[in-house]
């Protein structure tokens, strides 16, 4: 690496004031401790709906919806059952509304009593007054389970986004997409950046922030976070090789310690300045490139990932497009490894006239 190194969107399951709350207290690579509760809730549900599956297959030939919200307490009187050892996997999920803490270690149980969707909605809206809880309903009957998640509660029906269950489906353009959005919402122009998250020291003159590279990763990691809610997400992943930026894998759900090793992801920050004012060539620059496939390369190899790519955010004085990068590809496709890269303009008028 280089010595430097808000809206209603949503990111996988994050909205974006969630992640916005991730980065001005994120700590913890690896660890829910800091996640906010709403992402803690799809991820504890993910997890213990993989285990059933892996347990007793719960959900081969079911056809009974389920709801889960996030709500420690029930109502009183409303006939549920507490289980306090739920996030163990060995209780019948299916055919009931589950009321759960954060990280969904114990939860109370009700038979849904209806298989009616409109009655499901107005049992937790109207019955039991929990519209506004964040739920999510598990759907067994199709080929491959659904999973409906409503950060606002089902008061929001048309608030609504399916949630990954698994990540057998983990490529680089799954990853390159998450990537994206964070991108096009809070790193495009200096007035997209979260005050926490300023990537400019003075972005007139071209002068990255000195941690503008830090600031990506802690965005990018709470973003992966999110939209992975199976796997594990680790930064400055240290290794003989050296300290990977972005770690992901799945841990297996009733063996903590067999781990599948997803994708590795240099981060590379290109400048023309530091923040001081110092100059850097375009040899500097095509060498923190040449270096970040190597690395990528490296880790990959180290821990045996399926993907290593390499992501590049362009932050120098011009944008020279594709082009620029053309030898590097070559290398990168050589190596087995992606290379992406984002230009971030200087200022937003920049970005109008682009």
């Amino acid at each position: 690496m280089p010595a430097e190194s808000r809206s209603a969107e949503r990111f996988g399951r994050w909205r974006a004031e969630e992640l916005g709350e991730t980065v001005r207290g994120s700590s913890g690579a690896g660890s829910d401790q800091d996640v906010p509760p709403a992402i803690r809730f799809v991820r504890g549900v993910a997890r213990l709906v993989r285990q059933r599956e892996v347990i007793e297959n719960e959900f081969a030939e079911a056809s009974s919806l389920s709801v889960f919200l996030l709500a420690p307490q029930p109502p009183h009187n409303a006939g549920f059952s507490r289980d306090p050892l739920l996030h163990a996997g060995q209780t019948s999920l299916g055919g009931k509304i589950w009321c759960v803490n954060a990280p969904v270690r114990m939860g109370w149980g009700a038979d849904l009593e209806t298989a009616d969707h409109d009655q499901m909605f107005v049992t937790v809206t109207d019955d039991l007054g929990l519209g506004d809880c964040p739920a999510i309903i598990l759907d067994p009957r199709p080929a491959v389970m659904r999973a409906y998640h409503y950060p606002r509660g089902l008061d929001f029906p048309d608030e609504c986004v399916e949630v990954g269950l698994r990540a057998d489906d983990v490529d680089i353009g799954r990853l390159s997409d998450v990537a994206e959005r964070i991108y096009l919402q809070f790193l495009r122009t200096p007035d997209a950046q979260p005050t926490a998250s300023r990537l400019w020291r003075d972005s007139r003159r071209h002068r990255p922030d000195s941690a503008a590279e830090s600031k990506i990763q802690t965005l990018l990691l709470a973003a992966f976070q999110g939209a992975l809610p199976t796997c594990r997400v680790w930064f400055e992943f240290a290794g003989v090789m050296g300290r990977a930026d972005i770690h992901i894998v799945e841990h297996d759900p009733l063996d903590y310690l067999q781990v599948t090793h997803l994708a590795v992801l240099e981060l590379k920050v290109l400048r023309s300045f530091s923040a001081n004012g110092t100059p850097y060539s375009d040899s500097d620059n095509q060498t923190w490139v040449e270096q970040g496939i190597r690395q990528a390369e490296a880790y990959r190899d180290e821990h045996g990932h399926r993907v290593a790519a390499l992501y590049c955010f362009d932050m120098r004085r011009e944008d020279t497009g594709e082009g620029w990068f053309e030898p590097w590809h070559r290398l990168a496709q050589e190596k087995c490894v992606a290379l992406k890269r984002w230009y971030l303009f200087a200022t937003s008028a920049l970005a109008r006239e682009a």
